[in-house]
């Protein structure tokens, strides 16, 4: 079954149970009355008459009530206990005779012609109807409202994630809680009577529902975020559910407090334990830690005022501190935070609060905690009292909550300071944009110390720091005139998520790195532009004194110099245009002053260039300088030392590299009987400033060569 048909079969299923409910609650006869237990030792006080009641102008507000005489004349008294909101709360005896007179109460209203006995000693006759539908609009819907969320939340999640056992038990949960909330809705907003054959039913379907919820939220923590072991504890927690709903209905002990209340509260505290088990378990897991930091603040926060308010002074023999009504609001913060938590919805919020929300939990707390002792203890007034618990929380909590957010509240945070400090050093001692661009990576592991970091090619180009929803990742744009972009993977090593702090940070010192680099291409730029003037200026005064020196002079040896001057100059210009220029235009311009160089000097030249396999490689304009000038160099040395009569150059390319290679059929001298080695130290100095190599030996045939190796992109 596809996740939406069970979502809507579910939420089918739950309305029609709303609707039977419904009917169930529209049964009860209603007087139209509000009705409290009189501060006598029994009655029921009269503290509302409904204008559509049947009984408007017959009884009125402020008269005690104290017996219903039904038709065949049989007296049944009416004592306070009638009206409770939750009767299970009494003892079993007091229970079964409340329940008794209900189902008595019951059919005298239905048979028609009862009368109440007032306190005065006066009766007046009763008139009783089915409970119209308007009388649902209260607290039949509120309470149906917060099961009918829960239910839908928890289904909701379960329908896409069927097989997981933390979202089966958090279904389990939901289902129960809609089941108690209705239940509750029935008997807790009845107005006077339900016949207690209904009620006892009702009441058992509300046990049975509350002990699973109860169940099924304990053992969700044995479980999740993993497993503690492989002890099938759930399946324990809810048969033992079980066991105490049918002790519970067996009447076993004094009363439900100690087969219903007693249990949960037991059940909560285990719950507490399963999950310090969770939290120690999640070490070194910062995305588990997270959602379970997010699931524990729900159970407190919804959890804790239930417990609090509802559930724990009844298991203590003490009536609930608010109306169920309220206190089962709390459902509604339980189940929302859990669903936060199990679908690990935007995590990395929670680490910015997480400390904040139990600091101000601690400061409620120790001011309750304060109030009760010195008026119980000390024995103040609550006014004294509460006045000094807020002194004392002032002049001490506050100061210490201070201390404890600067020492562990941001253990984690990021030191802004350190980071612009690295940044600011390397921005001043790089020279080069590349440098910045190298010590770019460094400074993100600094500052964020990422468990992972890797720079992929971006397809698309994003323009703004985004974290992951889950608070795991976090992606820097590609850098001003670079593809990669930086993709981090967990904060602190691993122990945290990243934060909207974190982004905060990140778009900062992404801006001011942009800020650098754009700053080293103005220099740059403006570097650029004088070198060029200044070769414009070379170029046009001294190459033209070079050019006329070739034409004016009639010694060869001087026009010889004078020609290799201005090649060079040419060379010198080239280069610092920054022209790129193909590998095969580069071979070509060598080969024809190569082949001038050596006709003059009469030596063969056999030139092996294949033009195919060189077109499709561009160089920038200083390989291509450098390239030019170690070949020129290598043919110097043929003129001057290998007494050669024919060389040859040799071009070739594979996937890997280029290899340029010029041998000659001369003396053959080592590299010791070149002259004094400066020309191949040169060489060797510019093929290593490409990326390259050069390697010089001397033929066993007789020769000598030079090998140039440099990558082939």
């Amino acid at each position: 079954m596809a996740p939406r048909q069970r979502f809507l079969l579910i939420a089918v299923v739950a309305l029609a149970a709303i609707a039977i409910s419904a009917q169930v609650a529209l049964s009860s006869p209603w007087l139209g009355l509000e009705l409290s237990p009189h501060d006598g030792p029994e009655g029921l006080r009269v503290d509302r008459v409904h204008p559509d009641s049947p009984n408007a102008g017959v009884i009125r507000v402020g008269s005690v009530i104290v017996g219903l005489q039904a038709a065949d004349g049989r007296q049944i008294p009416l004592h306070g206990n009638l009206v409770m909101e939750e009767p299970d709360l009494l003892s079993h005896t007091d229970l079964n005779l409340f329940m008794k007179r209900q189902t008595e109460l019951d059919q005298a209203l239905r048979s028609g012609g009862a009368r109440f006995v007032l306190a005065s000693g006066d009766q007046v006759p009763v008139v009783a109807i089915d409970t119209p539908w308007r009388q649902l609009s209260g607290g039949f819907s509120i309470h149906t409202f917060y099961g009918l969320i829960a239910l839908l939340v928890a289904v909701g999640i379960w329908a896409f994630r069927p097989k997981s056992a933390a979202t089966r038990l958090y279904a389990l949960s939901g289902v129960a809680t809609m089941v108690n909330t209705l239940t509750l809705a029935i008997y807790g907003d009845r107005e006077f009577v339900l016949s207690g054959d209904v009620f006892e039913v009702v009441s058992a379907v509300n046990h049975l529902a509350t002990l699973m919820v109860n169940a099924s939220l304990v053992s969700l923590f044995w479980v999740y975020p993993r497993p503690l072991a492989r002890f099938p504890v759930p399946a324990l927690m809810i048969c033992i559910a079980l066991i105490m709903w049918v002790l519970s209905e067996l009447q076993v002990g004094e009363s439900a407090q100690v087969t219903v209340y007693l249990p949960i509260v037991v059940g909560y505290v285990l719950g507490l334990c399963f999950a310090a088990a969770q939290w120690v378990a999640s070490k070194g897991r910062p995305l588990e830690r997270a959602a379970l930091k997010w699931c524990v603040l729900a159970i407190f926060l919804g959890s804790v005022l239930l417990m609090g308010l509802v559930i724990i002074p009844p298991a203590f023999g003490h009536p609930p501190l608010v109306p169920l009504l309220v206190g089962f609001g709390a459902y509604l913060i339980l189940y929302l935070g859990i669903a936060a938590g199990l679908v690990r919805y935007r995590l990395f919020d929670i680490e910015r609060w997480w400390f904040k929300t139990w600091l101000w939990f601690a400061g409620g707390l120790m001011v309750l905690v304060l109030d009760a002792i010195l008026i119980m203890g000390v024995g103040l007034t609550s006014t004294y009292a509460l006045t000094l618990s807020l002194a004392i929380a002032g002049w001490l909590y506050f100061p210490l909550r201070q201390w404890l957010w600067d020492r562990f509240g941001q253990r984690s945070s990021i030191s802004l300071n350190e980071a612009l400090r690295e940044l600011v050093d390397k921005l001043f001692s790089a020279s080069t944009e590349a440098e910045v661009r190298r010590a770019w990576p460094d400074l993100l592991r600094m500052t964020f110390q990422p468990l992972s970091l890797e720079m992929p090619d971006a397809p698309d180009k994003k323009a703004a720091v985004a974290v992951s929803a889950d608070g795991v990742l976090m992606e820097l744009p590609a850098l001003p005139g670079d593809t990669r972009r930086a993709s981090l993977e967990f904060a602190s090593n691993g122990a945290r998520l990243f934060t909207k702090e974190d982004m905060r940070v990140a778009n900062l010192l992404y801006d001011l790195t942009g800020k650098a680099l754009q700053a080293l291409q103005a220099r740059d730029a403006g570097a650029k532009k004088e070198r060029s003037r200044i070769m414009r200026d070379l170029h046009d005064d001294l190459g033209a004194r070079l050019l006329s020196l070739v034409y004016a002079t009639d010694t060869g040896t001087v026009r010889e110099v004078a020609r290799s001057a201005l090649r060079d100059l040419h060379g010198l210009v080239d280069t610092t245009a920054g022209t790129p220029a193909s590998l095969l235009e580069v071979a070509n311009g060598c080969e024809g002053e190569i082949r001038q160089r050596l006709t003059d000097s009469g030596i063969e030249l056999d030139w092996q260039a294949d033009p195919m396999r060189l077109s499709d490689q561009e160089l920038s304009a200083r390989a291509a300088a450098n390239i030019a000038r170690i070949l020129r160099e290598a043919i110097y040395n043929i003129i001057k030392h290998a007494n050669a009569d024919r060389v040859e150059v040799t071009w070739s390319r594979d996937s890997d590299h280029l290899l340029v290679r010029v041998s000659d059929n001369g003396k053959g001298e080592t590299l010791d009987g070149q002259g004094d080695g400066h020309g191949l130290r040169t060489m060797q100095v510019r093929a290593e400033d490409l990326g390259g190599r050069v390697d010089c030996r001397v033929l066993a045939e007789g020769g000598f060569v030079v090998e140039l190796t440099l990558p082939a992109a």
